[in-house]
């Protein structure tokens, strides 16, 4: 009997229509080796399988959820439910600290905060929907916390100093300062993937002109570098199966940014064969559930040539 896969979205989640997602290039290859792949939406469609993998594009993971997944025998990612930044960063800046260099605002929600504002538009009456985009037209976000104008979207602002950032993003709590810590050779900043699911990997570093590395902006790409046993440790730290870790190298020490358990991905075409060199990552998920150890050895299986993820 072929093995079940069961992959969880949120029951607001705009698949088979939102596709761009990293899961979704992985269930094609594993449909292809023959696994049954499942796609429910929300926690009335949960049903038996051997392998659950949450796919749930929200920085904290509703209580809901939490308490069925908990309830399932064999989860990816299990117990890692909120990867806000004021847990994943150990560079946070408060007022007053002893800091001279230069710092970035952020939202404190992964991809600022764009996946909860989603779930926010689709759960809106009319009314609500108007209300929003009339205060999306004075310059405020329709989203609870973090509805300063300090931070638009994923356009984090630099500061040179502690002192120049405005009273308002230590005050709002949908937002968070930090140290800015570049990956920088001349004019060009560089950001680091660690992209993964079970025992297989990789490692990406792309460059762009912008202090704030996006993938619109990405010149340059390089493929197959070391990973450092500090990320590979917060890999370990957090119980993560499946994502990504995002990272830079600043003056030879390796800064973590962000923890992503739903990484984007290139739409079709093109995304089956980037996906395919992972798809095997899953066999060690499915064998722990089956209670058969020792298989998962992700430090020593790269993998080459993907591109792609946000």
């Amino acid at each position: 009997m072929s093995r079940r896969i069961l992959i969880l979205l949120h029951e607001t989640d705009p698949f088979p229509d939102g596709t761009s997602y990293f899961i979704w290039g992985l269930r094609d290859a594993w449909l292809e080796m023959g696994l049954d792949i499942r796609v429910v939406k929300g926690l009335d469609a949960l049903e038996p399988a051997d392998l659950v993998i949450p796919h749930v594009d929200l920085t904290v993971t509703p209580p809901a959820y939490r308490e069925a997944l908990e309830a399932m025998p064999n989860v990816v990612n299990r117990g890692v439910y909120d990867i806000s930044k004021r847990l994943v960063s150990s560079n946070l800046l408060a007022p007053g600290d002893p800091y001279d260099g230069p710092v970035i605002v952020k939202t404190d929600r992964n991809y600022g905060g764009e996946p909860e504002r989603a779930i926010a538009r689709a759960r809106m009456t009319g009314l609500g929907r108007l209300a929003a985009r009339l205060r999306t037209r004075l310059g405020r976000r329709a989203w609870g916390a973090g509805e300063s104008s300090i931070v638009q979207g994923v356009a984090y602002p630099v500061f040179g100093s502690l002192a120049e950032v405005p009273e308002q993003a230590f005050l709002d709590p949908g937002l968070v300062v930090e140290r800015f810590l570049p990956e920088q050779e001349g004019e060009t900043f560089f950001l680091r993937w660690y992209i993964f699911i079970g025992d297989r990997y990789r490692s990406m570093r792309v460059g762009s002109p912008n202090p704030v590395v996006k993938l619109r902006g990405i010149t340059s790409t390089q493929l197959g570098l070391p990973i450092p046993a500090e990320v590979v440790a917060m890999r370990e730290k957090w119980n993560l199966d499946f994502g990504k870790i995002d990272f830079v190298i600043h003056r030879g020490t390796p800064v973590i940014l962000d923890v992503n358990r739903t990484p984007a991905d290139q739409p079709p075409p093109g995304r089956l064969e980037l996906c395919r060199p992972y798809a095997p990552g899953v066999f060690p998920l499915l064998e722990r559930g089956a209670g058969i150890t020792g298989s998962l050895d992700y430090k020593d299986v790269d993998v080459d040539g993907v591109l792609g993820p946000r």
